[in-house]
């Protein structure tokens, strides 16, 4: 089904039903985040879920009332009673689930990366965009209404034009120790590090509000080569980086700066865009994909700090704002989403808009292994 194949079913119900594959109770990312976003968006309901046996997929189904659950997430996909697909497990298996649900005709939200790897990310997007399926990746981050704020002040040109842009992250995972369920993050062939998640949220957020990075130069490093799992005291060898430096310039000429590094548990940002008439900064006390950010401006003349007052109580979508945690934004993708699939509008990050920041990222990999400056690959547009 893609946005010129709309079951009028769908439309008179007003109800576009999910089927979630990877949900496990009492722990991940699905049940802490997609579910309660589910629940709270009111053009979707929790159809069916699936997980890798029959016994933790009915389990998962009681858990979050589900009614149909599936040990084999392709019988799920195949299912008429099952309208769009939730790929929330970890990023090895991402390709391989996409790919079906999309050759089944159903739309497709995917949690980042989207693809293992760039060749898959690329393979994902151009079976989607020539099939014009509706799709949507898990960066949250960009319906937050302070980013949306940030956003909209760089557009007014009220800094006047941007001469540069500085972002120092803190990653919370790349503390010495880890929890079990997040251990497979320090296998570099996972395709799922602070690189292209932890990275690839930031450097999306900067990229959308500022515009795209045209070329880059990199530095990557693992400083905690040895990490401890909690919960079990063994030790893992990291082969994914935990400090990423990255440098560039923006399509409009701006200089950029970034640094993911590895955090002492304070997942904190402080982020600076230097304008000819004014500079604002960013910054939040956790996660930019759900938290609160807290918006100053500089005025160059004044020569001080001015707290921009917060326009988070006007934005969002109905039925999200009493939302809290890692939810909150996820269940305005789901708005957007719902919207996408039902009126033929274009609200999510689709998978094309999302290959624009992969790209980025792949050139920030690159570019660290070979100590030259490299630009993101040319991408099609829909």
């Amino acid at each position: 089904m893609n946005s010129g194949d709309i079951k009028p079913e769908l439309i008179s119900a007003g109800q576009i039903r999910i089927g979630l594959i990877g949900a496990t109770p009492g722990r991940g990312w699905a049940g802490m985040a997609h579910v309660p976003a589910i629940r709270a968006v009111r053009d979707v309901t929790l159809q069916a879920v699936a997980t890798r046996s029959n016994e933790t997929a009915q389990a998962a189904a009681e858990a979050f009332g589900a009614p149909r659950w599936f040990g084999d997430a392709g019988d799920m996909i195949a299912d008429d009673e099952v309208d769009a697909i939730v790929v929330a497990v970890k990023a090895p298996a991402h390709y391989a689930l996409v790919k079906r649900a999309l050759l089944a005709g159903k739309p497709v939200f995917c949690e980042m990366p989207f693809g293992h790897t760039i060749e898959e990310a690329r393979e994902l997007e151009a079976l989607a965009r020539a099939a014009g399926s509706v799709t949507a990746v898990g960066l949250q981050g960009r319906f937050s209404p302070w980013l949306q704020q940030a956003r909209e002040i760089v557009r007014s040109g009220r800094l006047g034009r941007v001469l540069s842009t500085s972002m120092i992250v803190n990653d919370e995972l790349s503390t010495g120790t880890i929890d079990q369920g997040n251990a497979y993050l320090l296998d570099v062939a996972n395709g799922a590090n602070p690189l292209t998640i932890h990275s690839g949220h930031y450097l999306d957020a900067l990229c959308f509000t500022l515009g795209d990075l045209v070329t880059v130069s990199a530095t990557t490093a693992i400083s905690r080569p040895v990490v401890v799992v909690r919960q079990t005291g063994r030790s893992i060898a990291a082969t994914s980086p935990d400090q990423i430096v990255a440098s560039g310039l923006l399509d409009t000429g701006a200089v950029v700066s970034f640094h993911m590094r590895a955090g002492s548990g304070d997942p904190s940002f402080v982020w600076e865009i230097q304008g000819e008439k004014a500079m604002l900064r960013v910054t939040s006390k956790g996660y930019l994909m759900w938290r609160p950010l807290k918006l100053e401006l500089w005025d160059v003349g004044a020569k001080q700090w001015e707290v921009v007052s917060s326009a988070a109580n006007s934005s969002g979508n109905a039925g999200t704002s009493a939302l809290d945690g890692p939810a909150s934004f996820v269940a305005s993708a789901y708005a957007a989403f719902a919207a996408d699939i039902l009126t033929g509008s274009r609200q999510s990050i689709s998978f094309t808009d999302a290959l624009a920041g992969r790209e980025t990222v792949e050139a920030i990999r690159i570019a660290a292994l070979n100590g030259i400056a490299t630009r993101p690959s040319a991408r099609a547009l829909t």
